[in-house]
């Protein structure tokens, strides 16, 4: 193709051309930094309609970060840039959809988006290159962006309490407006790395309160924040299977296997209530710190920090003689007996305490008494002596 012969920009803002069929632009996405708008995709088609390319294309960018397999995504990416004559990049995204993903298509789709005339558009582009033998290369910046995080990664350190680390260094991949298919699998790599983090913090199954400072706390949640930020989920294990599966795939779909998913999302749910009870304890809040941890509860009953968190909780808001304490406290001993039992002496300095701060002085000194493996006080009297 000549350099003279250039596909009619009439055509490509037809905007049912250019963004593909209504079935692929309402399928449900998880956003990831920062949205613009609720639905990027139909921002992206209502401006690229007017002919503002440039003010299209960070809504296109955000759609291919919310969803970075879908084809339809990158085929529009690609005719933006072309319109704003930035050649290099639109052939990069042109083959990424045309070589990578068109493949993915179900052919009902595949038949509607032309891929003779898109693969004509991509030739017109590298045409107008200034070297359109050279390979097309991925955008500087974004290259740049994507070493900085994998060295950040291979670091180890994924939330710092400055807000640094692998997971700052990934925002700052999607600022640079990456848009490509391998996000799915730097996602899933971050992903597993913060939950990795979080447990040498606060393990799920941790059988103490860990002493950390206001500052590792607030990195605590933040990592737990970023995974649910991260990870995509299906709540309903009997939800029905996506459109568009071969038979093959139809056969394998399997609704209970999503019950993995719900259950790391309920954990993360009381990781995230449980730093914020802790934080409302360190800034002396003692009533709504004993509600959050009783939230965390909810989510996850066998976090035994968290009934540690709620006992503390009660007794600092000298709520130590209710029934809530007594409560909480038969709540925590049941539970490290299922998660941790050979730690049962964390709950028998939890009765001493409990007791103590009720003014039940015998039942304190006999409970520490039990936990230092002392014999007990002989009984008083009826006059109350010894």
């Amino acid at each position: 193709m000549t350099r003279s012969t250039r596909p009619s920009l009439a055509r490509l803002t037809v905007v049912g051309a250019l963004f593909g069929l209504a079935v692929v632009a309402s399928r449900p996405v998880v956003a990831q930094v920062g949205p613009l708008v609720e639905d990027p995709w139909a921002e992206a088609q209502a401006i690229y309609g007017e002919g503002r390319y440039e003010d299209a294309l960070p809504y296109v960018i955000e759609t291919i970060q919310r969803d970075p397999r879908e084809p339809t995504w990158y085929r529009g990416l690609a005719r933006i840039l072309y319109g704003l004559e930035r050649w290099d990049e639109a052939v990069f995204y042109y083959d990424i959809y045309l070589v990578d993903l068109v493949n993915d298509l179900p052919d009902d789709l595949a038949r509607g988006d032309r891929p003779d005339a898109v693969r004509e558009e991509r030739d017109y582009c590298n045409s107008q290159r200034e070297n359109p033998s050279e390979p097309v290369r991925a955008p500087e910046r974004q290259e740049r962006a994507r070493a900085i995080f994998l060295d950040a990664l291979e670091s180890g350190t994924i939330v710092t309490v400055d807000g640094g680390g692998a997971w700052g260094m990934f925002e700052g991949i999607l600022r640079s407006g990456y848009a490509r298919p391998d996000l799915v699998e730097l996602r899933d790599e971050l992903s597993t790395a913060l939950l990795d983090e979080a447990e040498l913090f606060v393990s799920s199954r941790a059988a103490r309160m860990p002493a950390l400072s206001y500052e590792r706390w607030q990195a605590q949640r933040r990592r737990f924040e970023a995974w649910r930020t991260l990870t995509q989920w299906t709540a309903d294990p009997g939800a029905e299977p996506p459109p568009g599966l071969t038979e093959e795939e139809l056969a394998a779909f399997d609704p209970a296997a999503l019950r993995g998913n719900v259950r790391a999302v309920e954990i993360t749910v009381a990781q995230i209530a449980l730093c914020d009870g802790q934080l409302q304890f360190l800034d002396l809040n003692y009533e709504r710190a004993a509600e959050r941890f009783a939230e965390a509860l909810a989510a996850d009953p066998d976090l035994v920090p968290a009934h540690m968190g709620r006992v503390n909780a009660l007794i600092a808001a000298g709520l130590a003689d209710t029934a809530d304490a007594t409560a909480a406290l038969d709540a925590l001993r049941a539970a490290v007996d299922r998660v941790a039992p050979a730690s049962m002496d964390v709950v028998q300095l939890y009765d001493a305490a409990l007791a103590a701060e009720a003014g039940q002085t015998r039942e304190a000194v006999d409970a520490l008494a039990a936990l230092l493996d002392l014999p007990p006080l002989p009984p008083a009297d009826d006059e109350g002596g010894f």
